[in-house]
């Protein structure tokens, strides 16, 4: 520190304050600051980095009021100089990551005046780039509709399972069963799905037709087989068939009889 400074601050006016006096430009007026325009990795797209001080000194409130407005140029320009590297290490649609490393940066410094210290602490707020942002908008749009879609079907599928296991319930007490085993359930769950849900009563009807149809194929197939073996005297094989035929039956919610009477 100049002798000068020391002996305009040892004349300095009697009202000046002994405690430190703060001064937060935006927090009175309410608008922010220009943005300082820093480029971004690729140096094509940039950041808008709104700077924000706040003033210190121990002076009165007006005094270091016209002295932050005195400073503001030369603040801005030391915190361009401070802060321009950094902001090339990130792409440009990372403002939250350059934002944090910018402020960790960033220290507060002084600048000399003839009443004293003028303490400047800095602060950034970083904005996307207007031509990031028109690009953007449309994809986070959509990011937001499926994550959106996501939940609502998430909460749907839970009401519907919700609703059919009632309806289930339902079914079994008036059936008198002690309990509803799968092939109950798979029999039952396409019929009660109508009660709950139009699209997903067409699902499970669909689901249902292709599971009959695939198992009356099978089943044509294994009676097929156990007739054969039974005519060859393969009567070990005949039984095995038949079990199964009449598993796929009960499966299928077809009646055994009513499939030996067609055999027959």
């Amino acid at each position: 520190m100049s002798i000068w400074t020391r002996l305009r601050r040892f004349f300095a006016a009697p009202d000046q304050p002994s405690h430190l006096v703060t001064y937060d430009p935006s927090a009175m007026t309410g608008t922010a600051s220009d943005p300082v325009i820093l480029s971004s990795a690729g140096n094509v797209f940039s950041f808008h980095v709104i700077p924000h001080f706040i003033w210190a000194g121990r002076m009165s409130m007006d005094r270091l009021k016209n002295f932050s407005d005195q400073w503001q140029a030369q603040a801005r320009s030391d915190l361009l100089r401070r802060i321009w590297p950094i902001s090339r290490d990130f792409q440009p649609i990372d403002l939250a990551g350059v934002e944090l490393k910018i402020n960790e940066s960033l220290a507060p410094w002084c600048y000399d005046t003839e009443h004293g210290e003028l303490r400047c602490t800095p602060s950034v707020r970083v904005l996307l780039d207007p031509a990031v942002r028109e690009r953007v908008l449309p994809l986070e749009g959509r990011r937001l509709e499926l994550a959106v879609e996501h939940s609502l079907g998430l909460l749907k599928a839970g009401h519907v399972r919700e609703r059919v296991e009632a309806w289930l319930e339902v079914v079994r007490s008036l059936e008198h069963l002690a309990t509803l085993g799968p092939d109950e359930r798979r029999l039952l769950a396409p019929a009660v799905a109508a009660l709950v849900d139009g699209e997903f009563a067409r699902v499970m009807q669909s689901l249902a037709a292709t599971r009959e149809q695939r198992s009356l194929d099978l089943i044509t197939v294994l009676t097929q087989a156990s007739g054969n073996h039974g005519q060859l005297g393969l009567y070990e094989f005949a039984d095995a068939y038949d079990k199964a035929v009449r598993s796929f039956c009960k499966q299928a919610g077809i009646s055994y009889g009513s499939l030996v009477d067609d055999r027959t």
